[in-house]
């Protein structure tokens, strides 16, 4: 838990980059915003960011903004990759926000098995190019690295502004009590087409 709390850490700190982003125009000479006028940006982030990873023993012990990375006995889903070859899933994400779920067996291998699955609950997507293989959301097992690039902090740190955002709104995801942390990762956990294998007493 100490290794990936300071994984997550480090790799989020230092900021990112994001081009293409749409705001109201900036003047310069008022110091204002022209809120009907747009204006197209490139943001460089810098925020540092407090990470505290928490084992937990029941599921009541989640928050409705938790992100939640469950660990399973294993996973029988399977992947095929953009060259046609067939793999096993160490890691499944529901998407931006979550749950995602590790394999017990290979995050022992793989130590940082648990922040790839982390950052797609982030917003960030599987890279499967082969002279990609240093990056850490490479995922077709030769990896020789574990790099974020500035372009992928950009997009962590748009989607943690927009869920900053969406928590303050009291906006439908986190208002609607039957898409809460805990209903989310349970529907996820037995949707067979994932094949996790898990002791459902620890999931209680």
């Amino acid at each position: 838990m100490t290794f990936t709390q300071q994984v997550i850490s480090n790799k989020l700190r230092g900021g990112g980059y994001k081009s293409g982003v749409i705001f109201f125009e900036y003047n310069h000479a008022k110091k204002s915003f022209n809120l009907r006028k747009n204006h197209t940006y490139s943001i460089r982030y810098n925020f540092n960011f407090m990470v505290n990873v928490q084992q937990i023993n029941m599921l009541n012990q989640l928050k409705g903004n938790d992100f939640v990375l469950a660990v399973v006995d294993s996973i029988g889903h399977q992947f095929t990759d953009q060259y046609g070859r067939r793999h096993s899933s160490a890691g499944l994400t529901n998407g931006t926000g979550g749950p995602a779920v590790v394999s017990y067996d290979h995050w022992k291998k793989d130590r940082y098995l648990s922040v790839h699955e982390f950052f797609h609950t982030l917003g960030l997507r599987d890279i499967e190019n082969s002279d990609k293989n240093n990056r850490l959301m490479y995922h077709l097992g030769d990896n020789i690295g574990q790099v974020i690039s500035e372009l992928e902090k950009g997009d962590m740190m748009q989607f943690i502004m927009k869920n900053i955002i969406d928590m303050t709104k009291n906006s439908y995801s986190y208002s609607n009590a039957n898409r809460n942390t805990v209903n989310l990762l349970r529907t996820f956990l037995n949707d067979k087409t994932n094949g996790f294998k898990y002791n459902k007493a620890k999931f209680r």
